[in-house]
């Protein structure tokens, strides 16, 4: 059965309905790429009922034969192309878009901007001080879902806010500490987004963040299920870290 997380990321790439963003994630067996795949490729389009199903026969509970279907595996449209390509685009600007919140040396008019005369030198440093740890998976979360399953790992989400300091000091103080890296690198696939990001925004309303951010949690992949969560202000020693993990 395909997870809400995935049923909404679903939704957001192709415009399609809930029961047919279900229907085409249970063919792909809970897999949301091969899924919006199917989809385009079957042309699909918002509003509909999803793929047909096989009726079942009025005499002796036999269910009808499944109906013969053709399908294109190789060299898909242009139409089919094209709108793969723009899913991949908004993902990797989205990605963009979080990187520059998250800098410290954003347009002036950015807000809760934390220095506006840093030069080129300065900033760079500052950032790279603060920047997201290297194993941060840039992946989108159904597949780090989906790979934690294989890999028999938890998943670690840290959901950023740009104007908290505290959210750059975890990245500073408690995501590099190199016993923290081996523990989370050891255990689990972490995963870090901002509140502002289209995956980020819909994580905080799935799983009620509500306005404690920076917000830490641990999801059982298997389930999908948070089963623990933090309010990240109060991680602010790597120690105090090891200890909640």
């Amino acid at each position: 059965m395909a997870s809400d997380a995935a049923v909404a990321q679903f939704i957001s790439l192709t415009g399609a309905g809930p029961d047919e963003a279900k229907s085409f994630l249970e063919i792909a067996g809970g897999d949301l790429q091969q899924a919006v795949n199917i989809f385009m490729d079957s042309g699909g389009s918002a509003g509909g009922d999803g793929p047909s199903q096989p009726a079942a026969a009025k005499e002796d509970d036999v269910r009808a034969p499944i109906p013969v279907f053709q399908d294109q595996i190789i060299d898909a449209g242009p139409e089919v192309k094209k709108r793969k390509t723009q899913v991949q685009a908004a993902i990797a600007q989205d990605s963009e878009a979080m990187s520059r919140r998250m800098a410290f040396d954003r347009p002036s008019d950015a807000k809760g901007q934390f220095s506006e005369n840093l030069s080129v030198g300065t900033s760079q440093a500052i950032n790279q001080l603060f920047a997201a740890p290297g194993y941060n998976e840039t992946e989108p979360y159904h597949q780090v879902i989906e790979r934690a399953k294989t890999e028999g790992k938890w998943v670690l989400v840290n959901i950023q806010q740009a104007e908290l300091f505290a959210s750059h000091a975890l990245n500073r103080d408690v995501w590099s500490d190199e016993t923290i890296q081996e523990l989370v690198t050891g255990s689990f696939l972490f995963w870090q987004r901002d509140n502002k990001s289209t995956e980020g925004m819909q994580f905080c309303q799935y799983h009620k963040c509500g306005d404690t951010l920076p917000h830490i949690a641990v999801i059982d992949p298997r389930t999908g299920r948070n089963v623990k969560s933090w309010n990240g202000q109060k991680w602010v020693q790597s120690q105090e870290a090891c200890e909640y993990l």
